[in-house]
């Protein structure tokens, strides 16, 4: 009696491009929910600021006048956006800063003894406070 092999169906691997739009089906899906939350403007306490942003392709554009103090409810990305994080920005580890701005400081240098220019601090210029785990 002889064996006979078995034979196995060869691997389908996905391609590079069919692993990055399930990857980024996946964040659609979590970032487009709706949540609450208070709209924060750190830069001008109490002042409206006009917003139009886009970020997935085949979903509506966010546009939207939101004031200091007020509670909106937001897609996710949004909020995440008005916090200075971006999920899908992996090289930079998701904080891309876009709601803030460097505060320049001067450090001197050892070798030279001139003064250097450098970026100290960032200053988060609008916030989006979570009221989805808030107890009311």
């Amino acid at each position: 009696m002889t064996a006979t092999p078995k034979m196995r169906a060869p691997a389908v691997m996905k391609s590079e491009k069919e692993r990055d739009n399930e990857e980024l089906m996946k964040f659609m899906k979590e970032e487009c929910r709706p949540v609450k939350g208070i709209f924060k403007n750190y830069e001008c306490v109490g002042g409206a600021v006009p917003f139009t942003m886009a970020k997935y392709p085949r979903q509506p554009i966010f546009s939207a006048t939101m004031q200091d103090g007020e509670e909106y409810e937001v897609p996710l990305w949004v909020a995440r956006a008005l916090n200075g994080i971006d999920v899908t920005a992996k090289e930079r580890k998701g904080k891309v800063g876009f709601c803030s701005y460097p505060i320049h400081s001067y450090t001197i240098d050892k070798n030279t003894g001139k003064s250097v220019p450098s970026v100290g601090t960032y200053r988060q210029r609008f916030g989006f406070q979570s009221l989805d785990f808030l107890m009311t």
